[in-house]
């Protein structure tokens, strides 16, 4: 049996929308009124939500509250794996490799670096990778989605994520430890950034989801 939840999560589109209305309502006056800690707060959920959310369009998840990804012997995911090995390959024969890269079989839905992970690789395939010929429905209609989208921006969205992601968690975990006037002087920046990037992930999630062509091809749950 899982782990029980502490706060019941929502059951409808409905109750989802409502949530999101009144928790942009807030952020809005946490940045207006210089409540920063809080904004960062939301903008950090923001994230995490288009990141999965992007995860889910591209057809990895096997409904909309999955707690995991699709296990390693689904097709889909099978197909996944990989092209995360090409990408793998290809960012060690140029260099790109990085030790702080998680395994490819053991990535979770549970950390913001795996989700981001998972979306980096899925951008360098479908725009540094050639097409193979035996590619599956799956692959293909991936590949075709992500032509929508513009590569370039996502990934150094993504890149400035992960230097914002590593601010809020200085802030999270050290703040006692910090120059005073260092985190005041930033904060208001930073809260405003994360907005920014959470939409500009947004926009992305837009293009890749339209007419959940991903999710079909894979025979994946559109609901």
């Amino acid at each position: 049996m899982g782990k029980a939840r502490l706060i019941a999560p929502v059951e409808t589109m409905q109750e989802k929308y409502e949530t999101y209305a009144a928790e942009m309502k807030r952020l809005k006056k946490a940045l207006d009124e210089g409540f920063y800690f809080e904004a960062m707060l939301i903008d950090y959920a923001l994230m995490e939500g288009r990141l999965r959310s992007f995860v889910y369009h591209a057809g990895l998840l096997a409904d909309r509250n999955a707690k995991n990804l699709l296990p390693n012997k689904n097709k889909a995911r099978e197909d996944f794996n990989g092209l995360a090995q090409r990408v793998e390959t290809w960012k060690q024969e140029t260099g790109q490799k990085t030790k702080g890269d998680p395994s490819i079989d053991r990535l979770s839905l549970n950390t913001i670096s795996h989700k981001i992970f998972i979306v980096r690789t899925i951008v360098l395939w479908s725009s540094a990778m050639e097409r193979l010929p035996d590619e599956s429905c799956y692959l293909q209609a991936l590949r075709r989605q992500c032509e929508s989208l513009d590569a370039a921006a996502l990934l150094e969205t993504l890149d400035a994520l992960e230097k914002w992601k590593d601010y809020r968690n200085e802030v999270i975990h050290s703040l006692m430890n910090k120059r005073l006037q260092s985190v005041q002087q930033e904060l208001p920046e930073q809260a405003a950034r994360g907005l920014q990037l959470a939409r500009m992930l947004d926009q992305q999630v837009r293009l890749l989801k339209k007419g959940n062509t991903i999710r079909k091809a894979a025979r994946l749950s559109t609901k």
